[in-house]
C-alpha cells in the first residue's frame, strides 16, 4: 500500500494477464483500494496498479481472420 500511495490516487487496478475491461477498477482513494485489488485477483494471480490517465478516451476495435483474410469491425 505504500507503493500505491507514493504513485498517488487516482490509479487502475487490473489483472495482469486479463485482456478487455474485465477484473479492473477506477480507485480514488485508501478505501477502495482493498477492495479493488480483491476483485482483479478473482481473475488473475497477479495484479497491476498503475496511475490513472485523467480525459483519457478509448477506442475499441475488434479484428476477424488470419494472415491471409482481415475484417476489422467499426471505431466504438
Amino acid at each position: 500500500m505504500k507503493k500505491i500511495k507514493e504513485v498517488g490516487y487516482p490509479v487502475v487496478v487490473k489483472p495482469a494477464t486479463l485482456g478487455s475491461s474485465v477484473g479492473i477498477t477506477y480507485v480514488k482513494s485508501d478505501k477502495e483500494i482493498e477492495s479493488a485489488i480483491e476483485e482483479a485477483i478473482n481473475y488473475d494471480v497477479k495484479v497491476v496498479v498503475e496511475k490513472a490517465i485523467l480525459n483519457l478516451v478509448e477506442v475499441n476495435a475488434s479484428v476477424i481472420g488470419n494472415y491471409e483474410t482481415k475484417k476489422v469491425s467499426s471505431l466504438e
